[in-house]
């Protein structure tokens, strides 16, 4: 998605059975230029499964977002 530059964007994850208290929710952030940045830790806002992380664009162009775990590697439903 393109994104404004220098404006903070706020990526959501609900995990799918809401399960609460992941530890190794990330956030992998690719950059229009390619390769992806260092991984973002996600943290849990409401207990019930809903997690966030957010980044800065510093580019024009098509940034790319997916969310990564190992212990829950089958639900990744971002927004």
């Amino acid at each position: 998605m393109q994104y404004k530059i220098s404006v903070p964007i706020r990526i959501r994850y609900l995990e799918l059975t809401k399960t609460s208290s992941i530890t190794d929710l990330t956030l992998i952030v690719q950059p229009p230029s390619g390769g992806e940045l260092s991984p973002i830790a996600m943290t849990e806002v409401d207990g019930q499964g809903m997690y966030e992380a957010s980044f800065t664009p510093d580019a024009t162009g098509w940034w790319w977002v997916r969310v990564k775990s190992i212990s829950a590697p089958g639900n990744i439903y971002s927004k």
